[in-house]
């Protein structure tokens, strides 16, 4: 199977789907027209996804392991992992890729300056017990984005993010717990997971912290400051397209 259908034939899919009104494709790019600080990290461009973190072998097959994901939106923000072991690993079914993590990690720095943003992941899981996808430590302490456990009536389902306000497909979650979290994302199914950060972190890490580490997949990410909600709802729709989310 070549390399281009695995780019080609999802983003022509995307694209034909996610259109303004005005006619003009939509491309997540153009949250940071303005000069916006965050990150866009898109595992369907292949160019941007290398097997060593100095970047010097592209990502060509499915199986194969993540040390650098370049960032796209042109604030330099790009992950990184040298550790062969934490690696994430590519996967495609020849429609869609994404990154495999299973106590993997992936380390994005500090977005200096980082101000009030959403975040936007596609994500795949099935684990049950605690984890956190986004986080700014890789101890297991706070701050995290979010947690999501089954049977946790806990409401601390976020700190040191701010206030946050979660979607998940679009659909806002009230007064979440973290076992209402699980019940949402953690189906088995691609979802499309936003969170509104008033206090974000400049540190990001991908991939979990020591005892809540993600196991699943995660596909397009996206960090933007000040995005509005017309913005919001077309770069749901992006990735819902790409992921065949029903939103």
């Amino acid at each position: 199977m070549s390399i281009s259908r695995f780019i080609t034939k999802p983003l022509a899919r995307a694209i034909s789907k996610s259109i303004l009104e005005e006619g003009s494709v939509f491309s997540p790019l153009s949250l940071f027209a303005g000069g916006q600080n965050g990150l866009w990290t898109s595992q369907m461009d292949l160019s941007t996804l290398y097997l060593e973190d100095a970047g010097t072998t592209p990502v060509t097959a499915d199986g194969d392991p993540e040390g650098l994901i370049q960032d796209k939106s042109g604030n330099g923000n790009d992950g990184s992992q040298s550790t062969t072991s934490l690696k994430p690993t590519f996967r495609t079914n020849g429609t869609a890729n994404w990154a495999e993590y299973a106590s993997d990690l992936i380390d994005h720095g500090a977005i200096s300056g980082l101000g009030p943003c959403t975040y936007f992941i596609a994500i795949r899981t099935t684990q049950a017990v605690g984890q956190t996808c986004i986080t700014s430590g890789t101890a297991n302490e706070d701050p995290f984005l979010f947690v999501t456990s089954s049977a946790s009536t806990s409401t601390s389902v976020s700190s040191g993010y701010g206030t946050v306000t979660i979607r998940v497909d679009g659909a806002e979650q009230v007064a979440p717990t973290r076992d209402s979290l699980f019940t949402a994302i953690c189906d088995g199914q691609w979802h499309v997971v936003e969170v509104d950060a008033t206090t974000p972190q400049e540190q990001t890490f991908v991939g979990g912290k020591e005892t809540v580490m993600f196991a699943g997949d995660i596909g397009e990410l996206i960090i933007a400051e000040g995005v509005s909600e017309s913005d919001k709802a077309k770069t749901r729709q992006y990735i819902a397209d790409i992921y065949e989310v029903a939103l």
